[in-house]
């Protein structure tokens, strides 16, 4: 079995060799630049406006619900029906100021995202490789028990 996996070992070396002096030396695909513009901007001025936006709208029930309620409400004092308004007004003020605080933290994350420095600025070249010629493929599996060779040529 050693004497077998040892002649697999060296005849995938020796495929590996061969292919790597007859194969042309070929550059790696082009790196596709980015637009240099930190994802944390998107995503912290996009909460931010969704903030803005949930806040202002619960914000402007709430206004309508304490409205409509004091219209109800004689000398201070509200009767029953009115209830439903004070509660709606409560909620809606509620998710309002979550919402506004949202809002802000977006906001801050976007601003960080403007200011902050991208982590490497240093570019690495990936190293030149020596692909095999085409059509010429083996593949040595060694497993617990097993050992497969696969390959086209």
């Amino acid at each position: 079995m050693r004497r077998a996996l040892a002649a697999l070992l060296s005849l995938s070396v020796a495929l590996t060799s061969v292919a790597a002096v007859a194969g042309e030396k070929t550059k790696p695909p082009p790196r596709v630049e980015s637009s240099g513009t930190n994802p944390l901007v998107y995503v912290g001025f996009g909460v931010a406006g969704a903030g803005i936006l949930v806040g202002a709208l619960y914000g402007a029930d709430s206004l309508q619900s304490a409205s409509t309620a004091k219209e109800r409400c004689v000398n201070g004092r509200c009767p029953p029906s009115s209830f439903e308004f004070i509660d709606q007004a409560r909620t809606s003020a509620a998710i309002s100021n979550v919402a506004f605080g949202v809002a802000v933290v977006g906001l801050g994350v976007g601003i960080y995202g403007l200011i902050a420095k991208p982590s490497s600025s240093t570019k690495e070249e990936a190293p030149d490789y020596h692909p095999a010629p085409p059509g010429i493929s083996l593949n040595v599996n060694v497993g617990p028990g097993s050992i497969a060779l696969t390959g086209s040529f």
